[in-house]
């Protein structure tokens, strides 16, 4: 295979991130995006949603303040 047959199969492959939460050891979320930032992001949002409804009537922090962690599972290929 020469350089453009490489590039033409690696473009029919995308990438599909996966980022899960959990609080304490407990998987709580996780979410998944073609861009790694993105679905890092997107899975903060959710853990820091779980731990906002777990505690409605009292102070918002931010996730930080928490005992909740978003770890990076891997990427799984899909098709383009």
């Amino acid at each position: 295979m020469n350089k453009k047959e490489i590039k033409k199969v690696k473009e029919q492959f995308k990438k599909d991130h996966k980022y899960i939460g959990y609080h304490n050891t407990k998987e709580v979320c996780s979410a998944t995006h073609w861009n790694p930032i993105s679905a890092k992001f997107l899975c903060e949002e959710k853990l820091l949603n779980y731990f906002h409804k777990m505690t409605p009537s009292q102070t918002k922090y931010g996730l930080n303040q928490y005992l909740g962690q978003v770890s990076y599972a891997g990427y799984k290929e899909i098709n383009a």
